[in-house]
């Protein structure tokens, strides 16, 4: 299934019947593209003004993002008529942010064809607590690993709560970029024994990542 993200327009002549369009559809169940994962696209041109054999007979340049060294955003030719231009756009992973897009040809007009497209960030989430049990009197050293919480650079940034209001001890870094955060902690007293939830945010504010753990007596 696919969805529109974003469209935008240029006019190829002072006609409205002539008027070229952009738009772009992003493929696959989530209807969107997420931070560090591919994202496919279909860009469509109606009226585009151009006929092309190849993709390699296209241009395509992505920008208000920061793009990996590699892979390079890849492109591939649907149709080309005197009516409409498709092409499917394959984005690599990047962080979140609008991420510009222009096609052009060596006979397009004067402006390429753009459009934008939104890369929405993942949700935070706790992949890992180990152990993940704990006694109730606190003193416990846990390893956590959360994903896509903002990177921190100091302990300091992080903020780790045990059954969202006792705040965790002796909390050290191990390392952290914007896929992942790792640090080891001491476990608080727990007021009560059974299984209660390990939640994570760092500065600047992010949406707490949280994990279930158990404090035995």
């Amino acid at each position: 299934s696919s969805s529109i993200s974003s469209s935008s327009s240029s006019s190829s002549s002072s006609s409205s019947s002539e008027a070229t369009t952009v738009s772009v559809a992003v493929s696959g169940t989530e209807g969107r593209c997420l931070a560090f994962v591919t994202c496919e696209l279909v860009v469509t041109v109606t009226k585009p003004g151009v006929v092309v054999a190849a993709a390699s007979e296209l241009t395509l340049s992505v920008s208000g993002v920061e793009l990996p060294a590699s892979p390079a955003p890849a492109l591939r030719l649907v149709h080309s008529t005197p009516t409409s231009l498709s092409v499917t756009v394959s984005l690599p992973p990047m962080a979140s942010g609008t991420a510009s897009l222009a096609l052009a040809a060596p006979t397009s007009p004067p402006a390429p064809f753009t459009a934008s497209v939104t890369v929405h960030p993942q949700a935070p989430a706790i992949t890992s607590v180990e152990p993940s049990t704990a006694t109730a009197a606190g003193g416990t050293l846990v390893t956590v690993t959360a994903t896509f919480l903002p990177a921190v650079t100091s302990a300091q940034e992080l903020s780790v709560l045990l059954g969202g209001a006792s705040p965790f001890t002796s909390v050290s870094l191990l390392w952290s970029n914007d896929r992942a955060t790792s640090f080891t902690a001491a476990t608080p007293a727990a007021a009560s024994t059974g299984e209660t939830t390990v939640s994570v945010s760092s500065s600047p504010a992010s949406a707490p990542a949280s994990a279930p753990a158990d404090a035995p007596a």
